[in-house]
């Protein structure tokens, strides 16, 4: 009997996840140029990745309802979750039994419908670093 260990599992995913990242960088790039520009590639990329690893702290981990939690990041901020509507987007987001694509159909349709489809500015904020 085959028996795979996790991080056995983890080298077979990761080109998948790749991938997956490099298209949606390349979509966030065509699809939003001025928040691609401000971000750059790399911060663009990181934002993918940070999104990716949110959704799956919260079971959101087929590629369309990542790639939904993607641009709902870049549209609302990394951080949507902190919004005005915190406790409910929270309390979406940790539903034990929600799939993934309903949570971010939900939070998105609460968000556009609050914000009157206006998006998010994301707030820059101050440098820490001293020079």
């Amino acid at each position: 009997m085959l028996v795979l260990r996790a991080e056995q599992l983890e080298m077979m995913r990761r080109p998948s996840i790749d991938r997956f990242e490099n298209r949606m960088v390349d979509y966030l790039a065509a699809h939003y140029p001025s928040r691609y520009e401000e971000l750059g590639e790399a911060g663009t990329r990181k934002s993918v990745r940070d999104s990716i690893d949110l959704g799956a702290r919260h079971g959101i981990d087929t590629e369309g309802a990542v790639a939904g939690l993607i641009v709902l990041c870049l549209e609302y901020g990394s951080r949507f979750e902190l919004s005005p509507a915190a406790d409910w987007a929270r309390g979406i987001l940790e539903h034990p039994s929600l799939p993934g694509e309903l949570k971010v159909r939900m939070i998105g349709e609460r968000f556009e419908s609050q914000s009157h489809g206006r998006k998010l500015n994301p707030v820059k904020l101050p440098s820490t670093e001293s020079g």
